[in-house]
């Protein structure tokens, strides 16, 4: 059984030029924690008693998997219909504060926006209270919704249909989104839910359970001859080019024209709980991002890890990268050659509430003066990127002989630094338009600049720093020792 060839995330992220575009279509609602200690039983039942004392609200359903694709970056579009009630407008202000487009979040009179109430006592769940209606959308906001749908302002990357059976994706509906994703082949994902899987025909992929598909079929999916036989009737009977089958703390396996093993990634004994929304989003994610399904299946089950360290809270690209880190895959920080990708990793940092640094330079043939700058530049925040001048722009900078160091090695060796956390290469003469795009917190420059207002980007960037550099220490002084000593 062949099994995915081992690659980090970075390697799959940086193809996409920019934020990925995922249109999210779906069941959205209200989850209402109440949280407490249970002290006794009810005298009058035999029952328990919670003292409750703290509350959370969270947009939920496919509001889970837009809260991971979020955390990892995508630029994510939401095309749901809700009630025209309290619940309803809570979640169009929660979406429209993340910076969500609501253009395709429609309301219906008359309908209850469904909300789960859950009771928990020590963090452990008591009960569960469902106010919901599985009634189906109208004709008339399933016509509206698929127009919004169909007039995106801009072409998406992936479509993820995440279905809570909670009526918004009706057959007719989910058919005609499917078919006008396929018209432009943008790849098409579902998280099935419900006894109608019809309506699921000619997507492309499909990320059951193990549970849900052995429900449908009424058979058990106790080996792998099963699932390959429940794989082959889902795509044969579908038409889907992919079945991903999650196995909780066994893993995953993908069927497509082959088959492919991926065991669970470690979790050191975590719960999985949001492990399949984690999956889901990640996956999507990653294909948005032009992955391989092989590719983004590996990267989904690391994602399921991180998540379950998390206690089910969303995975980010740092957090994946800390991860292959940990386990002895990744030995250098990231470079990019995407101003695109480092402006995704920048407004996932800003999300985390991270400060970021960010220092430029030719970096040729490196010294000590180079690494103490860098270790004065690192400690001003949380993470440190290092815009590197490429071959060309050094060229036009320092003279036909320089740089003596090609971009690839100069960057590698950044890279291998402790104190380096991301490497982009640029081929503008300024960074300016790299500061733009990244939004650094704080700029750092050597001491041999006598003001800010000399520092390109200084405009941009409410933190700009002189750092003294090592007397005696530079690049031009250690050719010209080289020189004279041959």
């Amino acid at each position: 059984m062949p099994r995915p060839r081992d690659l980090g995330v970075e390697r799959v992220t940086e193809r996409t030029n920019g934020l990925p575009r995922i249109l999210l279509a779906g069941d959205l609602m209200i989850d209402h924690d109440l949280m407490g200690t249970r002290a006794r039983i009810s005298p009058g039942a035999p029952g328990p008693v919670v003292d409750v004392h703290r509350q959370r609200v969270a947009v939920g359903g496919a509001g889970h998997v837009l809260r991971k694709l979020h955390a990892l970056g995508a630029d994510v579009r939401v095309a749901s219909v809700v009630g025209d009630d309290a619940g309803g407008r809570r979640i169009i202000r929660t979406l429209s504060a993340l910076g969500v487009p609501t253009n395709a979040l429609l309301t219906e009179p008359g309908r209850t926006t469904a909300r789960k109430t859950r009771l928990l006592a020590h963090h452990r769940p008591v009960a569960r209270f469902n106010q919901e209606s599985r009634a189906a959308i109208a004709p008339q906001s399933a016509a509206a919704l698929l127009d919004a749908v169909r007039g995106q302002p801009e072409r998406v990357d992936a479509v993820l249909l995440s279905d809570f059976n909670q009526g918004v994706l009706t057959p007719a509906l989910t058919q005609r989104i499917i078919g006008w994703a396929r018209r432009q082949s943008i790849p098409v994902l579902v998280d099935p839910k419900g006894s109608d899987w019809a309506k699921y025909c000619g997507a492309t992929v499909l990320l059951p359970n193990q549970r849900e598909v052995a429900r449908l079929i009424r058979t058990n999916l106790d080996s792998i001859d099963a699932l390959q036989q429940a794989a082959a009737a889902l795509q044969s009977g579908l038409g889907v080019r992919y079945v991903l089958f999650t196995l909780a703390k066994q893993g995953m396996v993908l069927f497509g024209k082959s088959m492919t093993r991926i065991d669970a990634a470690a979790t050191d004994g975590r719960s999985l709980h949001g492990a399949g929304t984690t999956v889901f989003a990640t996956f999507g994610f990653c294909l948005a991002c032009s992955a391989t399904v092989e590719e983004a299946a590996q990267l989904a089950n690391r994602a399921a890890a991180v998540a379950a360290g998390k206690r089910g809270g969303p995975a980010t690209i740092d957090d994946l990268i800390d991860y292959e880190k940990d386990l002895g895959q990744v030995h250098t920080a990231p470079v990019m050659q995407s101003p695109g990708r480092i402006e995704q990793i920048s407004r996932q940092l800003r999300r985390q509430g991270k400060t970021i640094v960010f220092t430029n330079g030719c970096f040729d043939l490196l010294h000590r003066g180079h690494v103490e700058y860098l270790v004065a530049s690192r400690a001003c925040g949380d993470r440190l990127i290092v815009g590197l001048n490429s071959d060309a722009s050094v060229r036009r900078l320092k003279g036909p002989d320089r740089p003596v160091v090609h971009q690839a090695d100069r960057a590698y060796i950044l890279a291998a630094l402790g104190c380096v956390d991301y490497v982009v290469i640029f081929e503008d003469d300024t960074p300016y338009e790299l500061i733009r795009r990244i939004q650094p917190d704080v700029l750092t420059k050597g001491g041999d600049y006598t003001a800010r207002e000399q520092v390109v980007g200084h405009d941009l960037v409410p933190d700009v720093r002189l750092i003294s550099l090592v007397q005696g220490q530079s690049t031009t002084c250690t050719i010209g020792r080289i020189q004279r000593a041959a």
